[in-house]
């Protein structure tokens, strides 16, 4: 046959085209149970098979329409999927409609390339996952799942090196690219969270893993899209939008997103920022290290301030959490004022910052700003003790030691006046 089909396209087409509408027409006229079983496997390797083989004939003759073909093959697929259900052919009726999808799937790669498979694809598996739930068919939900699955694999190890952002090619950037699929993908996880009511149990799960698919999307961009210095930056106001929209719509799973990235910030600035220019007025603008700690400390201290507001509407777990918040900012201060200082100015800036968090921590009445000072405090009294008094000369130990106990005096003051709630800390 293949022989003869491979010098008269019609011939070919005519013999696959019966072949396939014989054992269709065959499958639909299945009556008992167990028949309607087997007529679905053999409908699908019936509709598989006419697919490759005519792909094959096509592809010899009229490659410029194999598009087309695999398009109407989705579409006659889905024809017979109508017969079925009129007739109440209830396992028939979910194959045609799953090979329906797959091959209006295959369509995609076929007609387009590169960035457009990825949009389109995603496109495909949020009209699928809102369909789905409005019909409540679960084999449509699914299929929706597994295409956003090839979507994020894809866009993760391939996408990722089209085209860096410019006007000239917007639609066809990576940042489009990735903004696109993200975006999809924090739509389908709102809907199938609010509609979680009418999903089965084992779908419950999918939409945290949609938005968390969106996060790590997200990230990946930053970390291509940013210059590197400049990451840490983007990556805590990301967090900060992850947390806000988090509150707001009461989402465990962006909250905890928005967690994940504060750690990935927190590690990075301690670790690898410390590398960063240091502050000078002559290259104020390069001075970026004061710029990327300053931004990540304010940010933190502000998502610890968000959590606290909310703590009614968050577990317990989460206003832990709130508590690390305010230590992170803290650490990395401490080491800001270690890295831009020099000798004994090290050990005046921790004072004064020790006196200030710890007069706030009076001020708010908050235990955690108080303990940090306190614990700075004795930081400042081992380095005072332990260097200053070895290592710089005279002139610079004295006046260390002078700041070092006017600020202990003040601090004195301060404990006798506010001692009261200076015990509430034990």
């Amino acid at each position: 046959w293949y022989d003869e089909a491979s010098n008269d396209f019609w011939l070919g087409a005519i013999f696959l085209t019966t072949y396939y509408l014989t054992f269709n027409v065959q499958a639909l006229f299945a009556d008992k149970d167990n028949d309607q079983y087997l007529a679905s496997i053999v409908a699908t390797l019936n509709s598989l098979a006419f697919f490759i083989l005519f792909s094959l004939l096509i592809t010899d003759f009229y490659p410029d329409y194999h598009g087309l073909f695999t398009w109407l093959l989705a579409v006659t697929s889905f024809l017979i999927y109508l017969i079925a259900k009129a007739i109440k052919k209830e396992n028939l009726r979910l194959t045609y409609l799953g090979l329906s999808i797959l091959f209006l799937t295959i369509t995609i790669p076929i007609e387009f390339n590169g960035e457009w498979v990825t949009i389109l694809w995603a496109t495909e598996a949020l009209i699928l996952a809102l369909v789905g739930i409005k019909v409540k068919v679960p084999i449509v939900r699914k299929a929706a799942y597994v295409i956003a699955a090839i979507v994020a694999i894809k866009t993760f190890f391939v996408d990722f090196e089209l085209l860096d952002f410019s006007f000239s090619n917007f639609w066809s950037s990576r940042l489009f690219v990735y903004s696109f699929v993200s975006a999809s993908f924090y739509v389908a996880a709102y809907y199938l969270k609010k509609s979680s009511s009418l999903l089965e149990y084992t779908e419950r799960t999918i939409s945290p893993l949609y938005s968390w698919a969106s996060a790590i999307l997200l990230t990946q961009l930053l970390f291509l899209e940013i210059n590197f210095d400049w990451i840490s930056v983007a990556l805590v106001l990301f967090a900060i939008v992850l947390l806000v929209v988090g509150l707001f719509f009461r989402s465990v799973a962006l909250r905890i997103q928005s967690s994940v990235l504060v750690a990935i910030v927190a590690i990075k600035t301690f670790f690898v920022d410390y590398e960063l220019s240091k502050f000078s007025f002559d290259d104020f603008w390069d001075s970026t290290r004061i710029f990327v700690y300053l931004s990540v400390i304010v940010s933190i201290y502000l998502m610890a301030f968000l959590l606290k507001k909310n703590f009614k509407s968050v577990d317990d777990n989460e206003n832990y959490i709130a508590k690390i918040y305010t230590w992170v900012p803290t650490v990395l201060f401490t080491q800001l004022l270690y890295l831009e200082f020099q000798s004994f100015w090290i050990s005046v800036s921790w004072a004064v910052f020790a006196l200030l968090i710890t007069a706030f921590g009076f001020g708010l009445n908050s235990k955690i700003f108080r303990l940090q000072g306190i614990l700075l405090f004795g930081l400042t009294i081992l380095k005072v003790f332990l260097y200053d008094s070895s290592e710089l000369t005279p002139i610079y130990r004295t006046v260390s030691f002078m700041v070092l106990g006017v600020i202990l005096l003040l601090v004195s003051f301060g404990y006798n006046k506010y001692k009261d709630r200076f015990k509430e800390m034990f």
